[in-house]
């Protein structure tokens, strides 16, 4: 008989010490550490960024210059 998997068993490794814990624990019972790892702010694209917000300004601001002038 081939024994069961981590998935199987509804357990995790804690990622401090890596012991075997319950699959929904959130205090590691071995080493007594938060298992809970908040989750990472997802960035926004290049293009949707405050850089980019002025650029699009500036060149908004040039573009009206130019048309201006040449007018």
């Amino acid at each position: 008989m081939k024994p069961l998997s981590n998935e199987a068993r509804n357990v995790k490794s804690c990622p401090f010490c890596k012991e075997l814990i319950a699959g929904g624990a959130t205090i590691c019972s071995h080493c007594g550490s938060n298992v809970v790892v908040p989750k990472a702010k997802k960035k926004r694209p290049f293009l949707f960024r405050d850089f980019m917000l002025g650029v699009y300004v500036a060149t908004a601001f040039w573009l009206y210059l130019i048309i201006k002038y040449f007018r």
